[in-house]
Order: C-alpha cells, then structure tokens, then sequence
C-alpha cells in the first residue's frame, strides 16, 4: 500500500480534482433556477507541522502566524468552492519555503522522471505562493463556475487583483491594518482606513454608523469598494474590499462570510483525519 500510494506516477490530485467538480457541476445544476446562489471559490492556507522530522523532503522552517512562531513543516495552500450553503475542496498543495536558507532538507529528485507527477509537484513545492495559487485558479475556472474568490488579509495585492480579474474573479479581501488607499484616482496623497474612516465621518470615529462604505483607490490606481464593521468586541474596525463596486455592503459582508467555510474544512482535516504531522508525499 505504501509503495502504491508514494508512485510518482499517480496523479491523486487530478483525481480528487475530477470528483469534486463532478460533484460541483451536479451541485449547479441543481441550483441553476435559484438566482440568488453566487458561486465563489474560497483560498486560504495552514500549516502543517513536522517536528521531529529530519529527512522528509523540501522540509523548512516557515513562520505560523497563529502561535507566532517559526515551525518545521510545509504551509498546505487550500482552493474551495462553495454556493454559500455547499461547500467541496478542489485543490491543495504543500509549499516549502522557497529561500534555501529555510530549508532543512532538499529534494531528491535524481531518481524521479521530470515528467512524472511526483517530479512536478515538488518542482511546484519550491515557487511562491502568488504564482501557485494563479496556477490553482486557472485550472479551476477552466472546469467550474464562478463569479468571485474570497481570501484573507495575507493575500492581498494590486498583482493578485488584476490576475484574477482576467480569469473572470472579481476579489473580495479582509484589508491589512497598514494598508493605504487613495480618495480620488492619480492622488499623490494616501491615507490609512483609519485615517479614511475619519475622514468620511467628518474627524469623529465615534459618530460612524455599524457599517460604512466609500469608493477609494490602492497605490497602483485599483478602483475598489472599502467596507467598514465596527468590531463588537474592540474599538477597532474591520476593513473588507470588494473589487465588484456595485455590491451593497451588506452583501460584500455576506459573501466574504463565507470564508470560515474553509477554516472548518482544515479544522476536520486536522482533527478527523490526522492531518496535524504530514510526511510530504508524491
């Protein structure tokens, strides 16, 4: 059984791809008389933890900014679909650090065809985060619909944006607390969401309704939909950005919801099946 499943030569991913969007197309078709369902695919990633481990390859040492510390494992990147009541994963792969320095052991790829399946993921182990997750993006639109993709704070660029709007997503992001934008397109002077937020509320923080909404611009001159929820448990506020200006804010906040969906699937896949130590596969 093990050298069945190590096999360079098997492609479990493609597999498991195959079955979950038959699963999604059945699940649409379904649905294809119900408007009000909006397809969105949810990104998000975890770590994986491999502490006593030594020789697994391409393993490294990568920040995990739940406890705040540097850990030995891989950083699993997540791809999801869901309608906002079904929820299927589509893909997944293990990422290594890709600065040599970071890694404990290299890939030992002197025995592995480069055209097998095995060889290729580990070549993709080693690329950053941005060009997989583009890569992950463009081979699910290809075989399933969807109008938006929905991530968290840790994702968000002007370079990620524009991709995916030329593979049809419009983006939806929670914002950074340092992140800046501009009020008008090609001003030369930003401001921070806090700074944004007063200033839409004429300098008063306290005189904000729950939610706010305004029209702003990043650096780069991205036209973007800024939404501000006061937090319940804190003085702060939540910053939510929607590429798709013409969504109410309170919709902007319902899809983005649908995030944790993603966040339970990682919490099963850890308790359920085991996953918290993971030995890197083929």
């Amino acid at each position: 059984m093990y050298r069945f499943l190590s096999n360079t030569k098997y492609d479990w991913q493609s597999l498991m791809f195959y079955i979950a969007t038959f699963i999604i197309r059945f699940i649409c078709e379904l649905n294809k008389n119900n408007k009000n369902l909006v397809n969105c695919l949810i990104v998000d990633d975890t770590m994986i933890e491999r502490c006593r481990g030594k020789k697994v390859e391409l393993l490294s040492r990568q920040y995990n900014h739940v406890i705040g510390k540097t850990v030995k494992g891989f950083t699993n990147l997540a791809l999801g679909w869901t309608d906002g009541i079904n929820y299927v994963p589509l893909l997944s792969h293990l990422i290594a650090s890709n600065k040599e320095k970071n890694l404990i052991q290299k890939s030992n790829t002197s025995n592995i065809d480069n055209r097998t399946t095995g060889a290729k993921r580990r070549l993709l182990a080693c690329k950053k985060k941005p060009e997989v997750l583009i890569s992950m993006c463009r081979r699910a639109m290809r075989a399933i619909p969807a109008s938006y993709i929905l991530m968290d704070s840790w994702f968000f660029s002007d370079f990620l944006v524009r991709k995916f709007k030329q593979l049809g997503l419009q983006s939806i992001y929670l914002v950074k607390s340092n992140l800046q934008f501009k009020q008008e397109k090609g001003s030369a002077k930003s401001f921070s969401k806090k700074e944004l937020l007063k200033k839409i509320n004429g300098g008063k923080l306290n005189k904000a309704k729950l939610i706010t909404s305004v029209i702003a611009y990043t650096n780069k001159d991205l036209k973007l939909r800024l939404v501000f929820v006061k937090d319940r448990k804190s003085t702060d506020w939540i910053c939510i950005v929607s590429t798709d200006i013409d969504l109410s804010p309170e919709r902007i906040i319902e899809l983005y919801g649908r995030i944790w969906s993603i966040e339970v699937a990682f919490k099963a896949q850890k308790s359920y099946l085991r996953l918290k130590e993971l030995v890197a596969g083929s």
